[in-house]
C-alpha cells in the first residue's frame, strides 16, 4: 500500500484505490458501505486539491494574479480536508484492502459539510473572475488545440480527453465505490484548447463539491482495517479502473499457480496525454508552451513507470 501511495505523490488516493481494489477482488477481503464512502470523498477531495491549484497556475501563466493567489489559499483549504480525515494531506495512510484506516465520526462529519459549505461560493466566484476576464479568455481561447479525432488517436484520457469532446469518465463508464450511486455529468467541452481544459477542471471542482455534500449527507459507519487481507486467489488476472484527478488510472496483476502476485503493471493517464501535449505545441510560440503544459499538468513519474 505505501509503494502504491508513492507511485505518482499528487495521486496518492487514485492510486492506492486502484491496488485495494485489485487486492481485493483477488481475496475474501471487502470494504464495508462507510468505508465505500469514505474512498469516494477523498478521491473527490484529491481532485478538487490539484484542480483548483492548476486553476491559480494557469491564472499565473497569463499574469492573472488575484485568482492564482485565491487558488493557492483555496487548495491549502481542501488539503486541510484531506488532514481531517486521515491526519495526512496527501490521504496517505487512508485506504488499504478492505477499506479504510480511519472512521469518520460525527464531528469531523459535520466539520467537513462545514468547510466545503463555506468555501463553495469562494471558488464559484473565482472561477466566474476567472473566465469572465476577456484578457484571459483571449490567451485560454484556441491556444494549444487537439481535435476530438486526434485525441482519440491518441487515447487522451480525463480532462485533456474530455476538452477535446471525448466523454469517457471511469467513474461513469466503469463504477466503483459509490459512484454508481452518483450522478456524474460528461463534461465533454469541443474546442480541445487551454480554455476548455481549463473549463472542464473548473466544472469538475463545483461538480465535486456537490457529490461530496451528497455522500456526507448522513452519518458514515464503517469498521477500520485493522489487519492483512487473506491469501490471493491463484492463476488469476484482476484489473481494476478509477478515475483519478488527470484520468483514467489502472492497475493489473496476474498471481502464480501460489497465489503470489507475478507480475503488476499499472498505466497512470499521464502515459496517454504526454502526447496529447505534444500535439498541442505543434506550430505555437515559445511563449505558448507554459501555459499548455499547465493546462495538461501531466507526471514525469506517472510517465515512467
Amino acid at each position: 500500500p505505501i509503494l502504491a501511495e508513492g507511485i505518482a505523490g499528487d495521486t496518492a488516493v487514485g492510486h492506492s484505490l486502484c491496488m485495494a481494489q485489485a487486492v481485493e477482488a483477488l481475496s475474501a477481503a471487502a470494504p464495508d458501505d462507510g468505508a465505500r464512502i469514505i474512498r469516494t470523498v477523498a478521491l473527490e477531495l484529491e481532485r478538487i486539491q490539484n484542480h483548483v491549484g492548476d486553476l491559480g497556475a494557469l491564472s499565473g501563466d497569463v499574469a492573472f494574479l488575484p485568482p492564482a493567489n485565491y487558488c493557492g489559499r483555496m487548495r491549502g483549504d481542501f488539503l486541510n480536508m484531506s488532514l481531517l480525515l486521515c491526519g495526512n494531506r496527501f490521504s496517505k495512510g487512508l485506504i488499504r484492502p478492505g477499506g479504510v484506516r480511519f472512521a469518520l465520526d460525527e464531528a469531523v462529519r459535520h466539520l467537513l459539510i462545514e468547510r466545503i459549505s463555506e468555501i463553495q461560493p469562494q471558488v464559484k466566484h473565482v472561477i466566474e473572475l476567472l473566465f469572465g476576464t476577456s484578457s484571459v479568455r483571449s490567451r485560454f481561447e484556441e491556444c494549444g488545440v487537439v481535435s476530438t479525432a486526434d485525441a482519440g488517436r491518441l487515447g487522451l484520457v480525463g480532462p485533456a480527453g474530455r476538452a477535446c469532446g471525448i466523454d469517457y469518465d471511469a467513474r461513469r463508464c466503469f463504477p466503483t465505490e459509490r459512484y454508481g450511486r452518483l450522478d456524474i455529468p460528461a463534461n465533454a467541452e469541443s474546442t480541445g484548447d487551454v480554455y476548455a481544459r481549463a473549463k472542464v477542471r473548473a466544472d469538475e471542482t463545483l461538480q465535486s463539491i456537490e457529490l461530496i455534500r451528497t455522500l456526507l449527507g448522513g452519518p458514515v459507519e464503517t469498521g477500520c482495517v485493522g489487519s492483512a487481507p487473506g491469501a490471493l486467489a491463484a492463476d488469476a488476472l484482476v484489473v481494476t479502473l478509477n478515475e483519478a484527478w488527470r484520468g483514467e488510472v489502472s492497475h493489473c496483476v496476474l498471481t502464480d499457480a501460489a497465489g503470489k502476485m507475478l507480475r503488476y503493471k499499472v498505466k497512470d493517464p499521464s502515459f496517454h496525454n504526454w502526447n496529447g501535449l505534444a500535439m498541442s505545441l505543434r506550430d505555437t510560440g515559445i511563449s505558448d508552451f507554459p501555459l499548455n503544459n499547465k493546462s495538461y499538468n501531466l507526471s514525469y513519474c506517472g510517465f515512467d513507470l
